[in-house]
């Protein structure tokens, strides 16, 4: 995947951001992930 800078967009936000909560929210869909295309995999083969 190449990505072109020309058109990318960054926002700074001053301050202090808590990113626990996104964090957390992002391990679970990286944990379930896997699991979820096992589970793809078995329905189609039935």
């Amino acid at each position: 995947m190449l990505i072109k800078w020309s058109q990318v967009k960054i926002f700074i936000k001053p301050g202090i951001t808590d990113m626990r909560k996104q964090i957390n929210g992002l391990s679970v869909i990286v944990d379930v992930k896997p699991v979820m295309e096992r589970v793809k995999r078995k329905m189609m083969q039935k």
